[in-house]
């Protein structure tokens, strides 16, 4: 993407977001949502998803209630006891790994999926097997590794304070090369410590620049403006390395990034909180939602996968990030119950 071109697209959403299924259903004639969904033009918005209201628009018709399957060795909390949620008609979901603090996630060029623990300081690799996947230590060691994305067999992982691409090798990495570094967290002494969204997400473009989300210092950061390098923003290092300019500013948290195939840049913002609300609502239910590409325009909310929160408001999982496979599965990230869950058509 040219330099002077900057289209950035945002999603403010209080849920998990379908980014890469975003951009893969990105183009003027539009395309079909994953295999076995409702048809989005005669989905219309139904009964809140899994005890609390879901946001405003979501499209919850042709879901139904279907048990989490937890094969034999993954059942401990929240899975000892049973857990329902809700899915496309036809669909089942799985608890396909056990990951403590997984967060967001990428499909290796040789099909294992990768996943970032910022707790743990580590990107572990999922190696699908006949059995389940085989679960290693890509790299350990890391300063809060969050957002991963690969550009051919380079990977490239965005820490608290830096962005650094390694060689991909399959079950090891190669000698790693920093992108940009520096980058602010809460060891930076101008902040004292104190760093809301520490976590940086990365995205690679076609031309091989460079994009990583700054998030903000605070709720409402007024000084995150002024600052080197800007926060709250997302910033773009040119193909080929150099300086970090600000590419896209006002970013409170750009949780995950994701590029479209014309090249326009996505991404989920959490906006502001404690902003005055005269109405009394109950907590919104975490869910999965996907937003089809329609005539060259962003088609409304439809959750893709709920259930997460019963009606008391108390949730038992929290997911964060959805990665489709080629195959039709959608891979969900959940650090709340320290999970990945495998969401398919039955029989696949």
């Amino acid at each position: 993407m040219p330099a002077q071109r900057r289209v950035t697209r945002t999603v403010t959403t209080g849920v998990t977001v379908l980014l890469l299924g975003l951009g893969a259903a990105c183009g003027q004639g539009g395309a079909p949502a994953p295999a076995g969904l409702p048809d989005p033009a005669r989905t219309a918005s139904a009964e809140p998803a899994g005890g609390g209201p879901a946001p405003a628009g979501a499209a919850t018709q042709g879901l139904v209630e279907a048990p989490v399957i937890v094969p034999p060795g993954l059942g401990a909390a929240p899975f000892d006891t049973p857990r329902r949620a809700l899915v496309p008609d036809g669909w089942s979901v799985a608890v396909w790994a056990r990951v403590d603090g997984a967060r967001l996630a990428a499909f290796a060029p040789d099909g294992a999926l990768l996943v970032s623990r910022p707790g743990a300081g580590e990107v572990v690799r999922l190696a699908p097997g006949p059995r389940g996947p085989t679960t290693t230590t890509l790299v350990s060691g890391l300063t809060q590794p969050h957002g991963l994305a690969f550009s051919g067999s380079t990977l490239y992982v965005a820490e608290s304070n830096a962005v650094r691409s390694y060689p991909y090798e399959g079950t090891t990495l190669g000698t790693p090369t920093a992108v940009v570094e520096d980058l602010p967290d809460a060891r930076s002494p101008e902040l004292g410590g104190a760093y809301a969204h520490a976590l940086k997400s990365v995205a690679v473009g076609p031309d091989g620049a460079v994009y990583v989300s700054v998030g903000s210092t605070g709720n409402v950061s007024p000084a995150d403006r002024e600052a080197t390098p800007q926060r709250a923003a997302i910033l773009r290092v040119p193909p080929g390395g150099g300086p970090a300019e600000p590419y896209a500013r006002g970013v409170r948290n750009g949780t995950g990034l994701a590029i479209a195939p014309d090249g326009a840049l996505w991404t989920a913002v959490n906006n502001r909180d404690d902003i005055p609300f005269p109405h009394d609502r109950p907590p919104r239910a975490p869910e999965v939602s996907f937003y089809p590409w329609q005539n060259g325009e962003l088609g409304g909310q439809r959750t893709l996968v709920g259930g997460f929160q019963a009606p008391d408001g108390s949730r038992w999982g929290r997911p964060v990030a959805a990665v489709p496979e080629p195959d039709g599965a959608v891979y969900v990230t959940d650090d709340g119950a320290g999970a990945v869950y495998r969401l398919a058509p039955s029989g696949r």
